[in-house]
């Protein structure tokens, strides 16, 4: 099974920078990162429009409206890595040359973010543009796409892997995230499913709808809950582990999660029993 670091290995490095996404190359995992069009017109890693969560109070406050250089001049371990040295938000490129291209193997893999804010032509064109010239296929794929959004870049370059969101309920300004019977008849522009779920324990996740994205011959990557503390899921806290129990049982093909150490010490202990 695939294990993808969340935002890279974020435990151990600041969330969405090279550090983060080295570690978690290094330890074996994939990774899962998040890209932004600057005002400039290039792509950068970071998950919030607003930088301040990880680089604290500053004059940049959407990453829309800064330059790379702004938003190259902060700290973004500022907040949760006082004590660590400065870290740096990435150029989207930078990571697709210099991480997913020179050091994932295709036993690993890259999921790349792509927001519904980010989905313009130019955002979708510099993607399929970084595949191509670094020749990221079978190494990377692009996950939350809209079906609309999905045609186009399948029509730009068919090779690409595209996963479509798929969660319990519609969410308020996330047009990318659908309902699993919304998919039907498009299965030609999508690959895979990125199985989530919010904060309704069961609603999604469950073994017949495991059984169903296989029978439509789709890849199956879960959203493990603890990703979803923020939203209320009740299994965020201590009941993701259980979760991660059924996701391996229900043959999911794999997991993003914060502790992806964990999940790969109960994956090895399960195929032991």
């Amino acid at each position: 099974m695939l294990i993808f670091a969340h935002r890279g290995l974020k435990l151990e490095q600041p969330e969405n920078t090279m550090e983060a996404f080295r570690a978690a190359h290094a330890a074996g995992f994939g990774i899962e990162l998040d890209v932004r069009l600057t005002a400039d017109g290039d792509l950068v890693c970071i998950h919030d429009l607003d930088p301040a969560r990880v680089a604290g109070p500053s004059s940049v406050t959407d990453v829309h409206a800064a330059t790379e250089a702004e938003l190259q001049a902060l700290n973004v371990a500022q907040v949760f890595w006082q004590f660590r040295p400065v870290a740096r938000i990435p150029r989207f490129m930078d990571v697709a040359a210099q991480v997913i291209a020179k050091f994932v193997p295709m036993e690993q893999s890259a999921a790349i973010h792509v927001k519904a804010a980010e989905q313009g032509d130019t955002q979708l064109g510099m993607i399929v543009d970084a595949f191509q010239q670094y020749d990221l296929y079978g190494r990377a794929f692009v996950f939350d796409l809209t079906l609309e959004s999905a045609a186009k870049v399948r029509a730009m370059d068919p090779w690409i892997q595209i996963f479509i969101s798929v969660s319990e309920y519609h969410h308020e300004n996330a047009p990318s995230i659908y309902l699993w019977n919304e998919l039907a008849g498009h299965e030609n522009i999508y690959d895979g499913v990125w199985w989530d779920e919010w904060n309704i324990a069961g609603a999604e996740y469950r073994a017949e709808r495991a059984a169903e994205i296989r029978a439509k011959g789709k890849l199956n990557y879960a959203i493990s809950p603890e990703l979803h503390w923020d939203h209320g899921h009740p299994n965020a806290s201590v009941g993701y582990y259980q979760q991660w129990e059924q996701f391996i049982a229900w043959g999911v093909n794999g997991v993003c999660t914060a502790f992806p150490k964990a999940f790969r010490d109960l994956e090895n202990r399960t195929k032991a029993a």
